[in-house]
């Protein structure tokens, strides 16, 4: 399925490639007299910043436009490592006419406290923030369409950030490392979250997960201390290995009936879980450490009527030493309705009104949902 984001993701490959095979590198000084160094970009009528010689610290101003050999030239991106490291940098002015902000460009900036990505930027590159320790705010405008892989990584003072609605993914470990990230917004746009995307946000009191979301991926909060309680989206269908390990201050779950699949760990060390409700209608095998030992001797499992013996035959669910039937019964399988077709959907969250080749999520009218493989 070909979506904007990968039709984006095609567009910024195509950049990075015109610009290798294009690159004039040139310095300019600016007004302040510091001097930035460019390349030629998009068939020599742009520029996008590479660095800056020398900087004694303090802030970096980027202007919108700069002259070489006589024209005029549009800076519309920030290189990939243009400020790499720059462990004196305080703050940067970053100009409107920026759209691309790429790999790494200020990976290692310990110092840079505060940030304003200006309206019209829409790339955030694989891990441009991270290690930036003393990031406390960031604002991510409307704009904004790809954030890349660990992007704002162990960005470890900042406290709150907001994804701006159409961003269709947190890629893997975006917020990962984040220790005093205290409020995050995501937008109901959200079809993805990659692994450890919020690992280690351990003053991180909740979140909610948009219903678009299909799986939970390995270690996405891991670590996330401070999470009490949890309630899963009926769109997800896959809780990954290590996806709540640590929560230590998770006290409830719940897991709906769309869940077909809970890897090992998922629910590991977290001691506090007090109880789980199990919608799931037609329960399946987990592994025996899915949940820790603790937990199964000490919390309670809510399952639907009629289900509790099923429940009690199988690895990881049988572990509970209390289980109970304290849910409406119609969230359980009814084999006279199973084939009554309510509606179906693909892994994206999408809705289709007949089968299509690839994994088929099927809603029953008594609210079972089963995966198929349609060849």
């Amino acid at each position: 399925m070909i979506t904007k984001q990968s039709i984006f993701l095609l567009t910024v490959l195509s950049s990075l490639f015109v610009t290798k095979v294009h690159a004039i590198w040139f310095s300019v000084e600016n007004s302040d007299g510091l001097t930035l160094k460019y390349q030629h970009i998009n068939s020599d009528k742009e520029a996008e910043v590479v660095g800056v010689f020398p900087f004694w610290g303090g802030n970096i101003n980027i202007p919108e436009e700069v002259i070489y050999k006589g024209k005029t030239l549009k800076v519309t991106s920030i290189g990939a490592w243009a400020f790499k490291n720059l462990d004196n940098l305080t703050s940067i002015t970053i100009p409107s006419t920026v759209t691309n902000i790429r790999i790494e460009a200020f990976s290692g900036c310990i110092k840079l406290k505060s940030l304003i990505i200006p309206q019209g930027v829409t790339s955030i590159g694989d891990r441009a923030f991270e290690n930036c320790y003393d990031l406390k705010t960031i604002t991510i405008p409307n704009s904004i369409i790809f954030i890349g892989k660990y992007a704002f990584g162990s960005c470890e003072k900042l406290t709150s950030a907001t994804i701006p609605q159409g961003v269709e993914s947190i890629e893997d470990g975006t917020f990962s490392g984040c220790y005093e990230l205290k409020s995050l917004t995501i937008p109901n746009s959200l079809t993805n979250i990659g692994s450890y995307a919020f690992s280690c946000c351990k003053s991180l009191p909740s979140i909610t997960i948009p219903k678009g979301v299909t799986c939970i991926n390995k270690g996405t909060f891991y670590a996330c201390y401070s999470i009490k309680s949890m309630t899963i989206p009926n769109s997800v269908t896959s809780i990954g290995e290590n996806a709540f390990d640590g929560c230590d201050g998770l006290t409830s779950i719940t897991i709906p009936n769309s869940v077909t699949n809970i890897e090992k760990e998922a629910f590991s060390y977290c001691f506090n879980i007090k109880k789980i409700i199990s919608e799931i209608g037609n329960p399946f095998t987990i592994n025996e450490n899915t949940f820790t030992q603790e937990v199964y001797n000490k919390a309670e499992l809510h399952v639907p009527k009629g289900t509790k013996v099923k429940y009690n035959s199988l690895d990881g669910w049988k572990n509970f030493s209390t289980i109970k039937e304290s849910l409406p019964s119609n969230i359980q399988i009814n084999e006279n309705d199973e084939t009554k077709e309510h509606k179906r959907y693909l892994l994206d969250g999408s809705i289709i009104t007949t089968h299509k080749r690839g994994v088929n999520i099927i809603q029953m009218k008594n609210g079972m949902t089963k995966k198929i493989i349609v060849k």
